[in-house]
């Protein structure tokens, strides 16, 4: 991944302070073998929740196939199933550091699963970590044609409706820009601190605890 930066040296374990720390700078984890690296993604992007939106061509096309979205049924199953899916780059990151360390903050309410159901076959998932009114997406997958879609969309709207302001999309895969009337906006090192104390300035609930929660289309804020 030439555009990041690694942190030398700088790996993380429990407690959780440290890893939230190293979020809230501006830093992303990565498992390199038994270790767990912090990088910036360069160039990186995000969705102001505040201009979310879910497509009608999008809503429609995927409501009629009776798929069913849920909060945090199987956490598990969802971190299982981006381990198990090839990326580009034929790369390993989820590591058993890094996927322990995704259960602790599942566990501490700061990791949530969106998840995409046809019956009881999980089709789509995506996992992400939530602090302080931004969300970080760490890692998604899709099994079947559109649920990639459907979960995006389903993420981006629930989170704008609990509060959230911040999706932070890192790299910003360009298939998220419709999730937002303002498309997918940079930031950067200097720019983040900023967008990061606005979010947590604004009232959110959390949505890392619970139980979980079938979705339907929310009804933005004004």
């Amino acid at each position: 991944m030439s555009g990041d930066r690694p942190v030398t040296g700088d790996t993380i374990s429990a407690p959780l302070d440290p890893v939230l720390a190293g979020y809230l700078s501006g830093h992303v984890p990565w498992g390199v073998g038994d270790e767990i690296v912090w990088r910036v993604p360069e160039p990186r992007f995000y969705l102001d929740l505040a201009h979310a939106r879910f497509p009608d061509s999008v809503w429609k096309r995927t409501r009629r196939l009776g798929w069913t979205g849920r909060i945090n049924r199987d956490f598990e199953q969802v971190l299982q199933g981006v381990a198990e899916t090839p990326r580009s780059n034929d790369t390993e990151w989820i590591t058993p550091a890094i996927a322990d360390q995704y259960r602790a903050l599942h566990r501490a309410g700061l990791a949530s699963s969106f998840e995409v159901w046809n019956g009881d076959d999980l089709i789509a998932g995506e996992l992400g970590v939530l602090v302080g009114g931004v969300y970080f997406c760490e890692t998604k997958f899709h099994r079947v044609a559109e649920s990639g879609n459907f979960l995006s969309g389903m993420a981006v709207l629930t989170l704008a409706n609990a509060g959230f302001s911040v999706y932070d999309a890192q790299y910003g895969p360009a298939y998220l820009e419709r999730f937002s009337t303002k498309g997918l906006e940079p930031f950067d090192a200097d720019t983040f601190p900023d967008l990061v104390a606005r979010a947590a300035a604004r009232r959110y609930r959390h949505i890392g605890a619970g139980a979980p929660a079938v979705l339907t289309k929310p009804v933005l804020p004004e």
